[in-house]
C-alpha cells in the first residue's frame, strides 16, 4: 500500500524572531503569524515552532558589513558600472561618477563611500574580500538547507514588519526603517533561495491602517509558491 504523502510542514523561527524583536513584536504582528497559522492548518498543512534559524543565520557573520547591517561585503563600483554598460550607449548618465555628480549634495556624501572610484592598488585586497564573501555565503545556504532538510520543513514564516510601518517624517527614519521593514530580509539577501510576503488583509496596524504581512522563505520555488497559493485561498474562502 502507498501512504500518502505527509502534509508539508512550515515553522516559525521563534529563536529569530526573538533576538531580533528583543522587547517584542506589535500585537498586530503577532496576530499576523496566529491568522497565518489557523489559515495554513486550515488548508492541510503542519505549523510548527522549531529553534535553530537563529545560529543558521549568523553563520557569514564575520563578513557582516557592521553588527547592525548583517550583510557582506559589495563591490558597488563594479556593480553599478556593470548595469550601467549593460543599458547601452542610449543611457542618460554613463558613468558612476555621473552619477554621484548628479546626485544633492547631501545625498552624495552618503553614497560616495559605497560607489565611489576605488583607490590604485585596492583591486588585491577586493578580490581578497569577494573570495572570504562568496565562501562564507555558500556555508550559509549549505547550513541553510540542510537545517530546513534535518527538520522535514518547507518553509518558515516571519512578521513582515515587526511594528508599525516607519514614516518618513521622524528623525532617524532611515535607520528605524532598516530595523523594521527590513529586519528578516537581510540576513537570507545573499542565498540562492525563494522568499515572498503575504498580506493578511484581516489584520492591520492600528496607526497607519496599514494591512500586516507575513514573510515566507523557502527552498525550492514551487513548495513555497503552492504553499502561499494554499495560504492565499485560506485566507479568503
Amino acid at each position: 500500500t502507498t501512504l500518502p504523502p505527509p502534509p508539508p510542514s512550515t515553522f516559525y523561527p521563534q529563536d529569530w524572531i526573538s533576538a531580533m524583536c528583543p522587547n517584542g513584536q506589535s500585537e498586530a504582528a503577532t496576530k499576523a503569524l496566529e491568522a497565518a497559522k489557523v489559515a495554513f492548518e486550515a488548508a492541510g498543512a503542519e505549523v510548527l515552532v522549531v529553534d535553530g534559524m537563529n545560529t543558521v543565520r549568523q553563520t557569514a557573520k564575520d563578513q557582516w558589513v557592521m553588527p547592525v547591517l548583517p550583510a557582506v561585503y559589495e563591490d558597488c563600483h563594479a556593480d553599478l558600472t556593470a548595469y550601467l554598460e549593460g543599458c547601452g550607449e542610449g543611457r542618460p548618465v554613463a558613468t558612476v561618477e555621473d552619477v554621484l555628480a548628479a546626485m544633492p549634495d547631501e545625498q552624495r556624501v552618503k553614497y560616495v563611500g559605497f560607489y565611489g572610484l576605488k583607490e590604485e592598488g585596492d583591486a588585491e585586497k577586493i578580490k581578497v574580500k569577494i573570495e572570504k564573501r562568496d565562501e562564507a555565503v555558500a556555508n550559509m545556504e549549505a547550513a541553510y538547507r540542510e537545517w530546513f532538510a534535518s527538520n522535514g520543513v518547507s518553509a518558515m514564516i516571519l512578521p513582515a514588519f515587526a511594528n508599525e510601518p516607519t514614516t518618513i517624517d521622524i528623525e532617524g527614519e532611515g535607520g528605524k526603517n532598516f530595523m523594521n521593514e527590513f529586519l528578516f530580509a537581510f540576513h537570507m539577501n545573499e542565498c540562492r533561495v525563494p522568499s515572498m510576503a503575504i498580506p493578511i488583509k484581516s489584520v492591520k496596524f492600528p496607526e497607519s491602517g496599514v494591512p500586516t504581512s507575513i514573510f515566507m522563505y523557502g527552498v525550492e520555488d514551487r513548495p513555497l509558491y503552492g504553499l502561499a497559493l494554499a495560504l492565499e485561498a485560506s485566507l479568503t474562502a
